[in-house]
């Protein structure tokens, strides 16, 4: 019911808790063990609001955002104290018949609310914020706490923060350490994902198991910048158990297959970027060379051995970045994933032996991401005929005014009876 009741109205479960812990952390404070300063009771508010969001969080997304009590410290007096003063005199203009004075006096706090936020955004992400939890630890940690709080009752004020310093060490042993360390691992991968990010491509390949809950993960293309919101993309790792990503590999540098490095550099640590060098020495890569730099990760090439699975270059010598594309090829445990990223039907002619080689060395099963989201210029008759997917996936837009995937590639499916999937229909695939 509150999963449902959360999808349909999206963050009221979260304000009605932030309200309820602060109305109980200013009750607290009447308490006579509480007389606090003003300092204090501001600090108090803030971890009340704070505190029953965090189990919700942690039961329903198995995550923790310590940095919350820290913006909410902030961000109080900056809008008491100075927004909501303005919005006061905006509204006592209107009333007052000066609706010139009114709409400036609002569109100046809108101004200031929206680079304030984006400075306290810039401030959490640099803080260590979110921890994974798995809901067995954090009832555990719970149970101890009532479990302490009941053996030394007398002392409420030491009971509260030994209760919180014992919570925490309980959770401690659960969490997701963050690192941007790429640990060992194996010459295939666990499994791949194709994402559903509207009209472009990203794939989340699971390198290495390392525990019941934590997963080291790569990505192959990441989507448009404006593919998924920061809370989708944070969602979608924190229930595979993804805390970093050890590598993104690039098939080339459209915005809608690597516009979503720049947000997911901001969620969590990224190791290396990889795509081919003619594409890094494009004017278009220099600019996400620069962009990458300053967010301290580095564009590299796929001979740095960033990344650790085969890759084709088809390079046409043209200028366009479509005519230079990367094909990469995942070994997996039971099976195979590859993609052509938007290769066209030249290109592939030029990586058929390669295909065949591959072919030869991985025989098990292949999930066949098609190129270039099922245009019509993409994947022929003859490379199916080499790759033999066992199924295919089109990764498209829904109702994108491309027209992907095209009716010749349908058909195309259809008429080798290859078992094929959509993302803007069918949503998110995984591999064999």
């Amino acid at each position: 019911f509150f999963s449902s009741f959360n999808d349909f109205s999206p963050g009221r479960i979260h304000y009605a808790l932030a309200v309820g812990g602060a109305l109980y952390a200013l009750e607290c404070k009447q308490h006579k063990e509480f007389k606090s300063s003003f300092f204090e009771s501001h600090v108090l508010l803030a971890f009340g609001s704070w505190v029953f969001v965090a189990l919700w969080d942690a039961f329903s997304c198995h995550l923790i955002a310590f940095a919350t009590p820290v913006l909410t410290l902030i961000s109080f007096p900056f809008f008491i104290l100075f927004l909501f003063p303005i919005q006061f005199l905006g509204i006592l203009a209107l009333i007052l018949h000066l609706p010139e004075i009114s709409v400036y006096l609002f569109h100046f706090t809108g101004n200031i609310t929206e680079v304030g936020m984006t400075y306290f955004l810039k401030f959490a992400f640099i803080l260590p914020q979110v921890w994974v939890v798995q809901p067995f630890s954090l009832c555990l940690g719970l149970f101890a706490a009532g479990l302490l709080l009941f053996i030394v009752s007398g002392r409420r004020k030491i009971n509260i923060f030994i209760i919180f310093l014992v919570t925490l060490f309980i959770l401690r042993y659960s969490l997701a350490h963050y690192s941007f360390k790429s640990e060992h691992y194996g010459s295939t991968a666990l499994w791949v994902e194709q994402l559903d990010v509207g009209q472009g491509d990203a794939a989340l390949v699971a390198i290495n198991k390392k525990n019941h809950i934590e997963t080291e993960a790569g990505m192959i293309d990441v989507g448009s910048e404006r593919a998924l919101r920061f809370d989708n993309w944070l969602k979608l790792f924190i229930r595979r158990g993804i805390s970093k990503i050890s590598w993104i590999a690039l098939t080339h540098l459209d915005e809608d297959h690597v516009g979503g490095v720049f947000k997911l550099a901001k969620l969590m640590p990224l190791g290396c970027v990889v795509t081919a060098q003619v594409q890094i020495v494009s004017e278009k890569g220099q600019k996400i060379a620069k962009k990458l730099k300053k967010l301290g990760i580095s564009l590299c090439i796929w001979e740095s051995g960033c990344f650790p699975y085969p890759v084709f270059v088809s390079c046409l010598g043209k200028s366009k970045n479509n005519q230079n594309m990367s094909m990469v090829w995942v070994p997996l445990k039971n099976g195979n994933y590859f993609s052509m990223g938007d290769a066209d039907n030249e290109q592939e002619k030029l990586a058929v032996k390669w295909f065949k080689k591959l072919r030869e060395k991985y025989s098990l099963p292949l999930a066949f991401k098609i190129s270039h989201h099922g245009s019509k210029y993409s994947s022929s008759q003859e490379i199916l005929a080499v790759l033999r997917p066992k199924i295919v996936w089109i990764s498209s837009g829904a109702g994108n005014f491309f027209g992907h995937p095209s009716l010749r590639v349908i058909g195309l499916l259809k008429d080798h009876n290859i078992l094929f999937k959509r993302t803007d229909l069918d949503g998110y695939q995984s591999s064999l």
